[in-house]
């Protein structure tokens, strides 16, 4: 079944290529003469995305009901911000036809998981890269469920539907029914088919065995991990957390991170889910 799949993705002539306009931003972003205006004008070419940005720069989250243009906006939010949000809003449009999982479940689960992953930082001395690579990778962190339920959907959702009366955790039903789970077949998904930050990249396909990954990786698999565990536990689960992968505490630990503020940490979840929701429902 492994080999199937993986030829399957190697040959699938629908698997959504990167979005043009994210590539367009990422390379405006690099550009040492990268300006508002410019920015403005990349968006705009997507009139549905500067809408809703345009909504979520004008909503309660940032105050900001003056705001009246897209430069306005990425004014008041900054550039990276208005990245952050343009990733979160056209990830979550991809890979809607017919899916054997609950799309908005999915899409709730990993923006909560991006924005929970900002609010970890605060409590480490992380780089600024690590927070940035961890945001998106949070973002990503489970693109294999969708390729799993892009490439094989029957098969997949028998698997989903078997869950339930199952005692090991998906990540190991995954291996042993398919050969491969979804965390590697989301890191081989966008090796080959999306030109990501390595750390990104490594963020998916470690986030449940963050010492496994390389070095310079493991503190962003760890972040992620940790988010995606607190997430779940709060009641913000993806599809498929029935039976839930088990949380490495050491992650916890190598992050400086101590049990005074687990409190605080976890209630930090609330206000990412929110904002998932906002954008989901903008």
């Amino acid at each position: 079944m492994r080999d199937r799949i993986l030829t399957l993705l190697d040959n699938h002539p629908n698997l959504p290529a990167f979005p043009d306009i994210l590539v367009r931003l990422d390379e405006e972003l690099k550009s040492k003469s990268t300006s508002n205006s410019r920015l403005a004008a990349i968006i705009e070419t997507e009139p549905a995305l500067a809408g809703r940005i345009l909504t979520i720069a004008r909503s309660a989250q940032y105050g900001s009901k003056s705001i009246g243009t897209m430069s306005d906006a990425i004014t008041r939010l900054g550039i990276n911000e208005i990245n952050k949000l343009s990733y979160c809003l056209i990830m979550s449009r991809l890979f809607h036809e017919d899916m054997p999982i609950d799309m908005k479940e999915f899409w709730q689960h990993s923006m909560t998981v991006a924005h929970f992953t900002r609010q970890l930082c605060r409590h480490t001395s992380v780089s600024v890269h690590c927070k940035e690579t961890a945001y998106y990778g949070g973002l990503m962190h489970d693109l294999g469920i969708l390729i799993f339920a892009y490439l094989i959907p029957s098969e997949y959702k028998k698997m989903i539907d078997s869950l339930p009366d199952q005692n090991e955790n998906f990540l190991s039903i995954e291996s042993k029914r398919f050969g491969i789970n979804h965390t590697e077949l989301g890191a081989e998904f966008m090796k080959k088919w999306w030109d990501l930050d390595e750390g990104v990249v490594h963020a998916a396909q470690y986030h449940h065995k963050p010492f496994e990954a390389p070095k310079e990786s493991r503190e962003v698999a760890a972040l992620v991990h940790i988010a995606d565990h607190i997430c779940s536990l709060r009641g913000v689960s993806n599809p498929l957390s029935e039976v839930s992968v088990p949380f490495n505490e050491s992650a916890w630990h190598s992050l400086g991170l101590s049990l005074e503020l687990a409190e605080q940490i976890f209630e930090d979840v609330t206000v990412s889910f929110d904002s998932a929701n906002e954008m989901l429902n903008s």
